[in-house]
C-alpha cells in the first residue's frame, strides 16, 4: 500500500510496481468521487461510504487473480482520516466498513 500527499506520483508508482512486478494493482477509490463534490468541505457521509465500498470491491477483485502481491494507491486508512477530520457524522458506521478485512492471504501477507 502506498500513501502519501496528493499529488506525489502513488499513483504513477502503483502502477509501474504493479508492471514490474506482473501483478494487478488498485487505483484510489476517492479521487473521482471527492472531485465530483467540487471540494473535501463539501464531502457527505454517503461520498465516504460510497469510497469505502468501492475500495473494498476493488480489492476482492483485484485480490483474485494477482501474481503474489497486489500494489494499491491508498487504502481506507486515508478515507478514515478525511472523516475524522471533516467530522463525518457517520463515522462509526463508516469506521467498521473501513476496518473490515476481505482480502485473502497473498504468500502469507494480508
Amino acid at each position: 500500500m502506498l500513501i502519501g500527499s496528493e499529488s506525489t506520483g502513488k499513483s504513477t508508482l502503483t502502477i509501474n510496481l504493479a508492471n514490474h512486478f506482473n501483478t494487478n494493482y488498485i487505483e484510489e477509490a476517492g479521487r473521482e468521487i471527492s472531485e465530483r463534490s467540487g471540494t473535501d468541505l463539501m464531502m457527505l457521509s454517503e461520498d465516504f461510504t460510497e469510497i469505502l465500498l468501492q475500495h473494498k470491491l476493488n480489492e476482492i477483485k483485484a485480490v483474485k487473480n494477482s501474481n503474489q502481491v497486489l500494489f494499491i494507491d491508498t487504502d481506507t486508512l486515508i478515507t478514515r482520516f478525511y472523516m475524522d477530520f471533516l467530522n463525518d457524522n457517520k463515522k462509526e458506521l463508516n469506521k467498521n466498513l473501513s476496518d473490515y478485512k476481505h482480502m485473502r492471504r497473498l504468500s502469507g501477507a494480508v
